[in-house]
């Protein structure tokens, strides 16, 4: 769990039963155990935005490097290319 031994968690329940006494070990526990959730889904959702985040950042870095290369390759396209022998002419149908 926390790294702690058994041995470790029966001491820590006695004296928590000690100190808090048995009518209110019962709802401490609960609202304890309720924290604790809370707190499991709060991390959750911090690491669950900071991924969407860091695939946000990687788009964004491949849309740059895209439009960076784009015109070097219409360039490269059009040298390439022959040009047309005859020009062409204007359709006549829509």
């Amino acid at each position: 769990m926390f790294g702690l031994s058994f041995s470790e968690i029966i001491i820590i329940a006695l004296v928590a039963l000690i100190v808090i006494g048995p009518e209110r070990l019962p709802k401490t526990a609960r609202a304890l155990g309720l924290l604790m959730g809370r707190a499991q889904r709060y991390v959750n959702d911090i690491k669950s935005d900071i991924e969407r985040e860091m695939h946000v950042d990687d788009i964004k870095s491949l849309r740059t490097k895209w439009l960076q290369t784009s015109p070097k390759l219409s360039l490269q396209w059009r040298v390439k290319l022959p040009p047309l022998p005859i020009p062409l002419k204007a359709s006549q149908t829509p």
